[in-house]
């Protein structure tokens, strides 16, 4: 699978706390820096910006004496109106949400500490950020979390949507739903907006996203119809996978996964991969199904 997050999230967290109460062996995790204070394809004013939202996984290990929740990762997501269910669906990374099922992104001989995590030491937020990076609000999400089961997505959902929405309205960012584009006819050669976050971790353990959206063109599709590639304006950053990829009429043609890495084909090396809207349209029918 040549398939790999956008320079997968290296999970720069502080977990000095877990290796001081824990009798597990855990090694450091790679720390990312960039020089960048703001990204190309920031600005304050860009009519996309409402769009952009964040989710972010959060751990504890109680058992380990770890009590209180560090941060894990974050990364974009996105909002999309449900049939069914509590409010709408969030679309996210799923190698965000749960690293530890994703050992072809995070190897076990570099991570071999996620690997003593499970779900139940997991909790999700709802964020959303200023174009400075600073957090306008964060909601904890529900537990349950429906993840595809062979692309790199999963769905969440609130506990209170009535209580965000109005907090998104007070923001003055939505709350934005956005609406699926189906039909893949119109996909190839169609412009795009990649929509989500540029993470700037460095030294700050709390991982300073800031709002970012990037134009692409989306070149076609694999021949199963799962995935689709497209090239970008710039090569997509850390931070940006899960957020929506929209056309120029504000549809969401689909969802960014990640980019082609330099062991992938070589006329697609750094093009950005998505998952297609009728793929996450047909896994949210099956997640509506559980809430009958």
């Amino acid at each position: 699978n040549c398939l790999s997050p956008s320079a997968p999230q290296p999970l720069t967290l502080s977990i000095s706390a877990f290796r001081r109460a824990s009798r597990l062996r855990i090694s450091e995790p790679r720390s990312f820096s960039s020089s960048a204070s703001q990204p190309p394809g920031s600005s304050a004013a860009h009519p996309l910006l409402p769009y952009c939202y964040c989710v972010s996984s959060w751990f504890r290990v109680p058992e380990e004496g770890m009590h209180e929740f560090e941060l894990l990762s974050r990364a974009s997501g996105f909002l999309v109106k449900g049939a069914k269910g509590p409010g709408p669906h969030i679309v996210a990374s799923a190698h965000v949400i749960h690293p530890f099922h994703y050992p072809q992104y995070y190897p076990r001989e570099e991570y071999e500490w996620l690997y003593y995590l499970s779900e139940d030491h997991i909790k999700t937020a709802f964020e959303v950020r200023a174009v400075d990076g600073s957090v306008l609000l964060s909601k904890d999400l529900r537990k349950d979390v429906f993840r595809h089961p062979a692309r790199d997505f999963a769905v969440l959902h609130f506990e209170d949507f009535e209580e965000v929405a109005e907090g998104l309205r007070e923001l003055g960012r939505g709350p934005n739903l956005v609406e699926l584009e189906v039909d893949e006819t119109r996909l190839k050669g169609a412009n795009t907006d990649f929509v989500g976050h540029f993470l700037v971790s460095g030294d700050n353990p709390q991982q300073i996203q800031v709002p970012q959206i990037v134009s692409g063109q989306v070149l076609g599709l694999t021949a199963d119809r799962q995935a689709a590639f497209a090239s970008t304006e710039i090569l997509l950053e850390m931070g940006m996978c899960g957020g929506p990829v929209l056309d120029p009429q504000g549809s969401c043609v689909g969802a960014t996964e990640g980019i082609v890495s330099k062991g992938g084909p070589e006329p697609l090396r750094g093009c950005a991969a998505l998952i297609p809207a009728r793929v996450i349209s047909q896994f949210l029918v099956e997640v509506e199904k559980q809430w009958v």
